[in-house]
């Protein structure tokens, strides 16, 4: 499925964010349920996923849900 485990991957992108510059962005392309935009916004700042590509209605949905629509 596309569930992550939110623990590991908050613990991974706090590490990866030392090496990122200050400002970096997000995209996802298999966004799923948005644990990696969800995360990354928790550490990096409201906006800073800026964009996700899905092809399913239901993590479209969710995606929208928490992040708002990317027209």
């Amino acid at each position: 499925g596309n569930s992550i485990a939110l623990p590991f991957w908050r613990w991974m992108l706090n590490r990866m964010s030392t090496y990122l510059p200050a400002d970096a962005t997000l995209g996802s392309l298999f966004d799923g349920i948005g644990g990696y935009p969800l995360i990354w916004e928790e550490i990096h700042g409201n906006g800073s996923a800026r964009w996700a590509r899905e092809i399913e209605q239901f993590p479209i949905r969710v995606t929208e849900y928490h992040f708002g629509r990317a027209d």
